[in-house]
């Protein structure tokens, strides 16, 4: 996480390892940046900066999940992200 100096939140990226096939992935599970901050190239340069990061370390591919047709899809597409035709989200509601 990274903070501001008065200590308000700022944004966040979480996420873990996934092996697939025989390669190393690794899944975002959070990453956002707080409304106040968007649109000031904070998240792009933290996206850029996690993708140099896992490259270095001989991670081959990064996945995660987001709303369709949400302002999180039009940045991840804007940065080259695709959207994976294969897959399907499935759920059960109780």
């Amino acid at each position: 996480m990274v903070f501001c100096p008065s200590l308000q939140h700022v944004l966040t990226s979480l996420g873990h390892f996934i092996p697939f096939k025989g390669a190393k992935g690794f899944e975002i599970l959070e990453f956002f940046v707080s409304h106040k901050y968007q649109k000031q190239g904070i998240g792009s340069k933290l996206l850029h900066r996690l993708e140099y990061e896992l490259k270095a370390n001989g991670y081959n591919f990064i996945t995660l999940l987001t709303a369709k047709d949400s302002e999180a899809e039009s940045f991840y597409l804007h940065k080259d992200y695709q959207i994976n035709e294969k897959l399907e989200l499935l759920n059960k509601e109780f």
